[in-house]
């Protein structure tokens, strides 16, 4: 394959490991995908089904393979998040989290669902009560040690109801103050987020108090997920649309909107679980409406990609 089509293999290959389009250049005719940090040879961006076959045998070895003759390599951060893949954690011990993978060394890897669960809430923020707030309290909060919604209103809260607790405070425009609300009115250890027009199975979220178990163990701070888009019941091309949404609970957001945890300013504080998704649903309409609110809000110009990437059907 000459340079010129391998360029265009960057911009259009998904990542075997973690699906993103984020392939660059590196140094000594290697390209990494910039979200999980696995590396392969220029050139071989074809054989990504086959190179994915052989990252799944290699994470259920009982022995790190001699990868030699592979095509590909990974880092210790790769390594984790491509092991949650399949519900294991990796333990790096004392490695760098970009330093390459000794194949020649065993793995380190537990069953998440191995570690301490730890108390955790639920966070949720939204414009009122609605039924959309409600059917999400019917499907989630017996999951959680308690949850906490935080409502857009100056008005007073609705009454707590068991484990929920309602709390009235207004948005102006701030979804990481509204975000931080919550976290600080939570009483778990950590803290998850999910948002009125976003759902996630019961696989997924049986194994997020165990998650952040592993994670604690860790010293990280905050954990993210993929994010699937549906757009009038269609999937988007916007994948993986990664969301921090398990943290710590003195974690603070950062940003009115597109707001991030602080943690996720130190690569060593945060990591991808990629055990599930998120599903989240969206109008076409609602895209163009809130781009344009979030424009008034100080957006960056740049996020407009992400609009457009929304609205274009899922290509593999």
């Amino acid at each position: 394959m000459n340079g010129g089509s391998m360029v265009q293999d960057l911009h259009t290959s998904r990542c075997f490991c973690c699906g993103a389009r984020a392939f660059a250049p590196i140094e000594n005719g290697w390209v990494k995908c910039t979200w999980c940090d696995i590396q392969m040879r220029d050139g071989t961006a074809d054989r990504c089904l086959e190179m994915a076959d052989q990252l799944r045998a290699f994470i259920h070895s009982d022995l790190a393979r001699d990868m030699e003759q592979t095509e590909w390599r990974l880092t210790h951060r790769t390594l984790r998040i491509a092991a949650t893949s399949w519900g294991l954690w990796y333990d790096p011990a004392r490695s760098m989290p970009l330093e390459i993978v000794d194949s020649t060394s065993m793995l380190n890897l537990k069953p998440i669902d191995t570690f301490s669960r730890k108390p955790l809430s639920l966070v949720v923020i939204a414009d009122c009560e609605s039924n959309a707030v409600h059917d999400m309290l019917d499907r989630y909060a017996a999951l959680f040690y308690d949850v906490i919604v935080v409502l857009d209103t100056a008005g007073p809260a609705p009454r707590n109801i068991g484990n929920v607790e309602f709390h009235s405070r207004l948005l102006d425009g701030d979804f990481g103050a509204q975000r931080n609300a919550g976290n600080a009115l939570a009483k778990g250890e950590w803290v998850f987020h999910l948002d009125t027009d976003e759902t996630m199975m019961p696989t997924f979220c049986k194994l997020l108090a165990s998650l952040a178990g592993a994670a604690d163990d860790a010293a990280l701070r905050a954990v993210g997920f993929p994010r699937r888009n549906f757009v009038d019941g269609t999937v988007s091309d916007l994948f993986p649309d990664i969301q921090y949404r398990l943290m710590r609970r003195d974690v603070r957001f950062r940003n009115r909107v597109h707001e991030r945890p602080d943690a996720c300013n130190y690569a060593k504080q945060t990591i991808v679980s990629q055990h599930g998704t998120i599903d989240h649903f969206l109008s076409r309409d609602r895209i163009l409406k809130r781009s344009a609110l979030y424009d008034r809000l100080g957006q960056s110009s740049a996020r407009h990609s992400d609009d457009r990437a929304l609205l274009r059907p899922f290509e593999p």
